[in-house]
């Protein structure tokens, strides 16, 4: 069996600089989903895509953004256990805050891929807020800390796409008449502005985190090398890596077409933007509710098992949203689907956090951000190719099917680890009877 890691020490005033952190993250990620949600209408706005160039050029931005992300998440949780969680929470934050805010005088959609590569290599927000958090909470409280996390990221992700979608539809409007095609580049400029505050709030309210003496970080390998000594000792880290890449590449194979597919079943495109946003916004809130639910239950059952229990529910109700001939049934499934959805991420987290050392939950927490993010490049790539040689419905069923064949693997895995778990224990008791 995996010893958990003991607990250690932290700061007398834990609470409140945890709060300032969730306060931050759900203010960052609110920002980033105010553009997240019109990203399709918008290169169709200012470049006039359309159909399947659309969702090629939409597939791209996703991808770019996430094989950056992939590509730096594990320096960076590097660096954050060498000099600091805090800093590199900040240097998230500011590094979109520039990113986004040059985005706004974007002219081709090559300039607005490549801004995308820059945002997804500099940001990482969510891994470092994490990190941080664990620094700062006793390991009693935090699986219920990393819930309020998961809270924190959904109310984001409920107002970040209501608010991008009623500015949108605003701005759209006020084009027609003026023809300044303000829809759009006013969400890019707004989410820079947020995501400064976000930077103010951890500067000001959260302090600096215990950091290595240089002593350490000399006898401590390159610098900028990724660390990844905590998955040899620990057998349980690279299934519950593994469980992150599967799940990012099911839940965001939809991303490139699920505007599109909103689109085809409304009967008119007059609040494309306001419906977009309601049902984006809803389901993050439902999310949000399924995070603080298994979280609760997390003190009855054993996590492992409420993993299972809510990759197998977000998977049976992802089928459904493909019949849906309004907007109302895609937004009821939809719901029911992120409910579940809700309670994977937490306890994947608190199960990583719970089986690492605390002084290599950056390095961890970074791989598991980049694998994320892998998971996210392929995903979108995937169900545009879906999408465009079959059909819109199929993208939905191959992300299910990915979710149950996950389900089907961890079955198999945690009954071969009970049977081993058997056998080690039946030696033992032989060598007993033997002496």
């Amino acid at each position: 069996m995996n010893t958990p890691i003991t607990p250690e020490d932290t700061h007398p005033k834990w609470r409140a600089i945890v709060f300032a952190i969730l306060v931050a993250e759900g203010l960052t990620v609110g920002a980033f989903a105010v553009t997240i949600p019109v990203l399709a209408f918008i290169l169709s706005d200012l470049f006039g895509l359309e159909g399947s160039e659309l969702i090629r050029w939409n597939s791209r931005i996703f991808i770019v953004a996430s094989a950056g992300m992939a590509i730096f998440s594990p320096i960076w949780g590097t660096l954050a256990d060498k000099l600091g969680k805090r800093l590199m929470l900040v240097r998230a934050m500011l590094g979109g805050m520039i990113v986004v805010f040059l985005m706004t005088f974007v002219q081709t959609p090559t300039q607005l891929v490549v801004l995308r590569a820059f945002q997804g290599a500099f940001t990482g927000s969510i891994a470092a807020a994490t990190v941080l958090i664990l620094a700062f909470t006793p390991k009693a409280h935090s699986a219920s800390m990393l819930a309020l996390l998961q809270v924190a990221i959904m109310a984001g992700n409920s107002l970040g796409p209501l608010l991008g979608g009623w500015l949108y539809d605003v701005l759209k409007e006020w084009d027609h008449s003026s023809n300044l095609q303000l829809a759009g580049r006013v969400n890019f400029l707004f989410t820079s502005i947020l995501l400064g505050c976000s930077a103010m709030i951890v500067i000001k309210f959260v302090p600096k985190d215990v950091k290595k003496t240089k002593h350490d970080r000399a006898t401590g390998g390159s610098l900028f090398r990724p660390d990844f000594s905590a998955l040899r000792a620990n057998s349980l880290l690279p299934t519950l890596l593994l469980v992150t890449f599967v799940v990012s590449v099911a839940f965001s194979i939809v991303n490139p077409v699920f505007p599109l597919f909103i689109k085809s079943i409304l009967p008119n495109t007059v609040n494309l933007g306001r419906t977009s946003g309601l049902i984006t916004g809803s389901a993050a809130l439902a999310v949000a509710i399924g995070a603080i639910t298994f979280a609760r239950l997390g003190r009855i059952f054993p996590m492992e098992r409420l993993i299972l229990i809510a990759i197998t529910g977000a998977a049976i109700f992802y089928i459904p949203q493909v019949y849906s001939h309004n907007w109302q049934m895609l937004l009821t499934f939809r719901l029911l689907e992120s409910f579940f959805v809700g309670g994977i991420t937490p306890g994947i987290s608190y199960l990583l956090s719970t089986h690492t050392p605390s002084d290599k939950h950056g390095s961890v927490f970074g791989l598991s951000a980049s694998l994320n993010a892998i998971g996210t490049a392929l995903g979108p790539a995937l169900g545009a190719i879906i999408a465009q040689y079959y059909s819109l419905p199929s993208v939905f069923v191959t992300g299910s099917g990915l979710l149950l064949s996950l389900v089907i693997i961890l079955t198999m895995s945690s009954r071969m680890t009970s049977y081993k778990e058997k056998k080690r224990l039946e030696l033992l008791e032989q060598e007993k009877e033997i002496f």
